[in-house]
């Protein structure tokens, strides 16, 4: 019988987490259940129920796909994005385009609900990649992470010796202010999600989430703030010893995340939770943090380990350039001026026009004299600053044709520079 597609229905949950055990064995491990499910509604604000996108045949859900929203910073830009969470298709249905169909659906929904752009995260190669390049997703970095053992933090501790400045730890009252040092911390890194209060309390204060559905009691997250008068930066990180549901390589520690604005803090809390990770008998430690140039002498000493791959489908390239008009704004005011031009960018996604005019930007659909033809791996690096505009125009490899005089060459270089891309754990969908 041939598969009928459709959204979620009250009572689809159990369908759906027993298709999602059978898929995955992290789930199953993990003992994933409808409570789980329908109460994780109540813990992120990113998930709805009514996104989740269901394949049956005769009543037996055999694919399923959820849509979680997230809110995502490039600077001072906050891009809604449609995140691919948990593509599942039964074995015994596989090869017969159902996960390609519910993806076609996702990126529907996405267009109705005017998000400009869809996300997810995959293992380079596998089955679900070729998928989703075959759709039109495009390759635009992969999670990198730094790894290493005891020795490795001994010897980052030494770097760190003089950073001694006393650690507490984070409760409800330090909350606010972890929150502001979160927002301002974030401008500085493509990826980044923004939170709301209820998704810091759920996610963070009352639990410890370190991706998905995954999460541990409280106790099992070590959550530290570094002050003078007042909290000046937090670090997290969750140590799988103290873990009661999840099956982790033993006695291995997440550093989820550190954020600070001035270095001398960030070598502090640095400090701080590798110590407080060492006391705790960690002996393997991943850090899944950003890779400041301000970090790179105590982090010398890890290991870099590549992770998951980091997609993205732009479903409308106009919406997304609209959202990022105050920083690409910024860039050209800060670093030419008030001038008036005119560029365009095209992609497989759509042509995209720029009119530069006292310092602000009009963005509509077409082309002009300047005009830039980017791959779709070259449009998403581009907007995220994985490759600045000078490094992808020197490699060629992502640019399909290129059009333009000197002055546009420098207005491209300047709203399009390099960055630094992460996405937290806690935020991984």
């Amino acid at each position: 019988m041939e598969a009928k597609f459709r959204r979620y229905k009250s009572g689809d949950e159990e369908g759906i987490v027993e298709l999602i055990k059978t898929c995955f064995k992290t789930f199953n491990s993990w003992k994933l259940s409808t409570i789980d499910w329908i109460g994780y509604e109540e813990d992120d604000d990113g998930f709805t129920k009514e996104n989740a996108l269901i394949a049956e045949v005769d009543g037996k859900i055999i694919g399923h796909i959820q849509l979680m929203h997230r809110r995502i910073r490039i600077g001072r830009s906050i891009i809604d994005c449609g995140g691919i969470a948990n593509v599942s298709t039964h074995p015994k249905y596989r090869m017969r385009g159902v996960a390609t169909k519910l993806m076609q659906m996702a990126l529907e929904v996405c267009q109705a609900k005017r998000w400009p752009i869809s996300s997810l995260l995959t293992g380079y190669g596998s089955d679900g990649y070729r998928v989703y390049r075959k759709i039109g997703y495009a390759n635009t970095t992969f999670i990198y992470e730094y790894i290493g053992t005891c020795e490795n933090v001994d010897n980052t501790l030494k770097t760190l010796r003089r950073y001694v400045k006393r650690v507490n730890e984070m409760g409800e009252k330090d909350l606010n202010v972890v929150m502001k040092i979160h927002d301002e911390y974030s401008k500085n890194i493509s990826g980044y999600c923004q939170r709301s209060e209820k998704y810091w309390k759920k996610k963070i204060m009352e639990k410890t989430y370190y991706h998905s559905f995954f999460h541990e009691e409280k106790d099992a997250g070590i959550r530290i703030v570094t002050e003078d008068n007042e909290v000046n930066g937090y670090a997290l990180s969750f140590n799988t010893l103290k873990a009661s549901r999840s099956q982790w390589m033993d006695n291995l520690g997440l550093v989820m995340e550190i954020a600070a604005i001035k270095r001398e803090d960030l070598y502090n809390l640095l400090n701080g939770i590798l110590n407080r990770m060492r006391r705790e008998g960690v002996k393997i430690f991943r850090l899944r943090i950003p890779g400041h140039e301000e970090l790179n002498e105590p982090l010398r000493h890890f290991e870099i380990m590549k992770g998951a791959i980091y997609m993205d489908y732009i479903v409308n390239q106009r919406r997304l350039f609209e959202a990022m008009k105050e920083e690409l704004e910024e860039r050209i005011t800060k670093n030419c001026g008030e001038i008036d031009y005119e560029i365009s960018i095209g992609s497989p996604y759509g042509c995209t026009k720029l009119e530069v005019s006292g310092g602000k930007i009009n963005v509509m659909e077409g082309k002009t004299r300047n005009h830039i033809e980017l791959t779709s791996d070259g449009i998403t690096k581009l907007v995220y600053g994985v490759k600045g505009f000078k490094e992808i125009l020197d490699e060629r490899k992502d640019i399909v044709r290129i059009e333009a005089d000197s002055e546009a060459l420098k207005i491209f270089e300047v709203i399009f520079p390099k960055r630094i891309f992460q996405i937290s754990p806690i935020d991984e969908w």
